[in-house]
């Protein structure tokens, strides 16, 4: 759900993932979109990052929030807006991300496509989540006459402050910025509100608020990463990680857009938002900030006691998710394949018997409930056999 969206985009490869300078040719240009290759782990990891470089610091959204928003436009309008990745780079930063999420699974493979279904899964679940709390106010033209009605400097006030709650929350999703250069920029929703509108729309589950998550996620149409999708889908060389490598770069850049248009639906309708996420701090000796421009920004948006009650509610369920991950990952700690519970000191969790003597994977239950709602859910269809990409419904 989206109150979990903190916790899990915060282990999206968007973060750990790094570039080149290679430019997918534009829709309509002859030639492949990218180049699908792979290359050895020292090649991938001595190359230099020349997207990051150039990237604005993610303290600077802390500090001056339109300082930063002025570098990020400065970039779009160097690059022309064209998405810049290397997969074969990005690979490496996912096997590496899913292997240490699932150190008893010797399955790289493996790992990794369930690194990818979590991403999927849980932007299935934003997208309902959205569907259920908009469609109310869609239907009554009520949200659509509310920010219509906004000028465009509140416009651009509601998104910009999204983009910074969101980007501030997690390397990921700060970096996933580089990926919507025409979905998020806060000058094109200042000029038209119907961008912020269509995304909504575009993002709404098809069937309707009550039909629960989706199986396959909506991912917003872009001329240049839909003309990837299609290149990878027919290139006879694509390998399983490159593939698996783009379903993760694509749930990164709809987290991202899911994110901020959830924030700006709320703050239109004066309804509290997203309590799941929290801004970090880094240890990078990050700026000290010179004003309370952010502070400004978000209380603009949503008012001063939403605003307030809104960090509050971040800071404390930030604290106890964090509080668990830290639990089971250092501590060496067992989770819930299910509810994500970790478990106590004094008893284990008992695993999926099937998974661990014909896989060594380990799936560990708190419950029997869980064991059972997880069975139904999906893990009869792969107890105890590798996992493939069909299982990721691409």
């Amino acid at each position: 759900s989206i109150r979990r969206l903190g916790s899990e985009i915060d282990q999206s490869p968007a973060g750990r993932a790094t570039h080149s300078s290679a430019t997918p040719s534009r829709a309509g240009i002859s030639g492949p979109p990218c180049q699908w290759h792979s290359s050895t782990m020292a090649h991938t990891s001595a190359q230099s990052d020349p997207v990051s470089g150039i990237l604005p610091d993610i303290q600077l959204a802390f500090s001056d929030p339109l300082a930063w928003e002025e570098r990020w436009e400065r970039i779009f309008a160097t690059v022309d807006g064209q998405p810049v990745f290397s997969l074969s780079r990005a690979e490496w930063s996912v096997q590496k991300f899913a292997t240490s999420m699932f150190m008893q699974d010797p399955n790289h493979q493996d790992a990794m496509i369930r690194c990818a279904r979590n991403m999927r899964n849980t932007l299935c679940d934003i997208q309902a989540e959205m569907t259920g709390f908009a469609a109310p106010f869609l239907l009554g033209n009520n949200l659509q006459q509310r920010w219509m009605s906004a000028s465009p400097a509140k416009r651009g006030e509601i998104i910009l402050a999204g983009l910074v709650a969101a980007c501030t929350c997690t390397p990921g999703l700060h970096m996933a910025r580089w990926y919507c250069e025409k979905e998020l920029r806060v000058a094109s929703h200042r000029r038209d509100g119907r961008l912020f509108l269509n995304l909504l729309e575009e993002m709404m589950v098809q069937n309707g608020p009550n039909v629960g998550s989706p199986a396959t996620p909506t991912y917003i149409s872009h001329p240049v990463w839909d003309a990837i999708v299609a290149h990878q889908r027919q290139a006879s060389n694509a390998t399983t990680c490159e593939k698996i490598t783009l379903q993760s770069l694509l749930a990164d850049r709809n987290m991202l857009i899911g994110f901020v248009i959830h924030f700006a639906l709320c703050s239109i309708l004066d309804m509290p938002s997203l309590p799941g996420l929290h801004q970090r701090k880094y240890s990078s000796k990050p700026e000290k900030p010179k004003s309370n421009e952010i502070q400004d920004i978000i209380r603009a948006a949503c008012g001063k006691e939403r605003s307030e009650a809104f960090g509050k509610a971040m800071h404390q369920t930030g604290k106890r998710v964090y509080a668990q991950y830290r639990e089971v990952h250092a501590g060496g700690k067992q989770f819930c394949q299910t509810c994500k519970r970790p478990n106590d000191t004094t008893t284990k969790y008992p695993r999926c018997r099937r998974c661990w003597d014909k896989m060594q994977r380990e799936v560990l239950y708190c419950s029997s409930e869980c064991q059972k709602i997880d069975w139904k859910a999906g893990h009869k269809k792969e107890c105890g056999r590798s996992l493939r990409l069909e299982d990721l419904n691409l």
